[in-house]
């Protein structure tokens, strides 16, 4: 009786070694899995990233772009007015208009 019970015992043992090494492998290859799952996610970010970084580099240069072209379209409303102002007003004119724009006289 004896022999038996400690040829159970050492039975039951190596069951428990024989499980627990399951768990070990099967709790390392979730671990490889989760580390694979890392990696992939730090490369997906890396390119998120950079796609950030390009599209914020766009938008400057079109915010750049559009106060050019917003100080252009200035430039040229200014050249417009002061060219087709003083066609249809002689300089005399221009003066009066000047005076009375100012809170002056007429004469």
């Amino acid at each position: 009786m004896q022999s038996l019970r400690a040829l159970f015992q050492t039975a039951l043992r190596q069951a428990k070694k024989q499980k627990k090494k399951r768990e070990v492998h099967l709790h390392l290859r979730i671990l490889q899995k989760l580390m694979l799952y890392r990696k992939e996610l730090k490369q997906q970010l890396k390119r998120t990233l950079k796609m950030t970084q390009t599209a914020e580099k766009r938008l400057s240069e079109s915010k750049r772009m559009l106060r050019e072209q917003k100080r252009t379209n200035s430039e040229l409303e200014k050249q417009y007015d002061e060219k087709y102002f003083s066609a249809f007003f002689n300089k005399k004119d221009v003066n009066v208009a000047e005076c009375v724009l100012a809170g002056g006289s007429q004469e």
